[in-house]
């Protein structure tokens, strides 16, 4: 419609009129503020929808009492930006942005959440709107512009994770595309599990190879690392064959089934699986009160070199307590009443001193008090950047004295 029919369907006495032309007029800065101003509240509502919507009008429904109104112009922000004409689109986004900065600090968590979900899309947004829903206190408005927005730089993000406690920053930071090194090792080197499962099932995240290896050794005793690094792309080989001689069997498959190694590395993948099977189907075998079948069995592993952790962690998982027993006596040097004692001692450091004097990985370490001691988290001697005893060697040195 013109200008002059929409100027006097404006002012018209039915409301249903007004309504449609509040709907549907082009942009017409007198007639948009004439009708944002309007006493029904239907009139706005349809305002607010209007893809040709005056800036300068949306200025007035932001700030318009009702909550539909306000909750449909931040659901529609994004389409009117993108549908303005390329003269005018500027000024207009300039504006709207002011209107958006306005909807940010609604009252309103509907209003406020809708308006992030919407803007996530805009790949310009400006670098202080975009902060300023992602410090948002609610999780449902921050998330959305944490995980998708394209306006943060990295020391953004890196200040995000700083000045934001909640568990659930890191876990959407870590769910972004495309995250660089620094901010990958931000979340690697954390403790927190889940964000560091969900870094190694993100194909895109830039993990540097040192890190990703640190991140291997940890999985020994983090299952929840093992699947997302036995499906990540372009992981060194080396790393995939150490996966190999301690993840879970029911990921043999997700292995061998890759085609982006070698016939030499899948030839050493699938010879560990195999060996590793036999020697679990070995351990299942047998009868748990059967001491000496028990003690042939580890000196028969022993003489074929295959008494290594890789069976410790079988054993772990099938709760074989009197095979593990037997085997860190034999790998020890300790007679089999003292590694009852160590057990029963519920010493967390002379765990960690026995299983260094097996030469076993601290990591598997970590499995061994979480088995034989059944000790929380918080109570475990975690190894020292992810694969070191935590204990110096003389201080474990004289607790083993204590056994001999």
């Amino acid at each position: 419609m013109d200008s002059d029919t929409a100027k006097k369907l404006a002012a018209s006495d039915n409301r249903e009129t007004r309504r449609q032309v509040a709907l549907e007029s082009e942009w017409n800065s007198e007639i948009h503020a004439f009708l944002a101003q309007d006493a029904e509240a239907s009139v706005r509502h349809a305002l607010a929808y209007n893809p040709h919507l005056d800036p300068q009008a949306g200025l007035i429904l932001a700030k318009d009492h009702k909550e539909k109104i306000r909750l449909c112009l931040a659901q529609t922000l994004a389409d009117k930006i993108s549908s303005a004409e390329i003269s005018e689109r500027e000024s207009f986004k300039k504006i709207t942005y002011m209107i958006a900065e306005n909807l940010s600090k609604d009252l309103s968590l509907k209003v406020r959440k809708a308006l992030s979900l919407n803007l996530i899309t805009i790949s310009e947004l400006p670098q202080d709107l975009a902060l300023s829903l992602a410090l948002d206190e609610e999780r449902a408005v921050a998330e959305p512009m944490i995980v998708h927005s394209q306006a943060f730089t990295d020391e953004d993000l890196l200040h995000l994770l700083r000045d934001r406690r909640e568990d659930w920053v890191q876990f959407a930071v870590a769910h972004r595309q495309n995250l660089s090194e620094p901010l990958c090792d931000k979340i690697l080197y954390s403790n927190d599990t889940m964000s560091i499962g969900v870094l190694l099932d993100n194909e895109t995240a830039n993990i540097a190879s040192e890190t990703l290896e640190r991140i291997v050794e940890h999985a020994a005793y983090t299952l929840i690392f093992q699947s997302p690094l036995a499906r990540r792309p372009n992981i060194p080989e080396r790393l995939l064959v150490r996966l190999s001689e301690f993840m879970d069997l029911s990921l043999s498959s997700t292995l061998t089934s890759r085609t982006d190694i070698t016939d030499k590395t899948l030839d050493r993948i699938q010879t560990n699986i195999r060996q590793r099977q036999e020697n679990l189907n070995h351990l299942k075998s047998l009868q748990e009160y059967d001491a000496d079948e028990i003690a042939n069995k580890v000196k028969e592993l022993s003489r074929a070199n295959l008494l290594n952790h890789s069976v410790i962690m079988d054993a772990i998982d099938i709760r074989k307590f009197l095979f593990l027993k037997h085997a860190l006596s034999h790998m020890s040097g300790l007679a089999f009443e003292k590694i009852t004692h160590i057990i029963d001692c519920k010493d967390p450091r002379h765990l960690c001193a026995l299983a260094w004097k097996c030469g076993l990985p601290a990591t598997t370490c970590v499995q061994l008090q979480k088995t034989l001691y059944h000790l929380p988290e918080a109570q475990l001697l975690l190894p020292k950047n992810r694969h070191s005893y935590p204990l110096p060697d003389m201080e474990m040195e004289q607790i083993l004295k204590l056994y001999t």
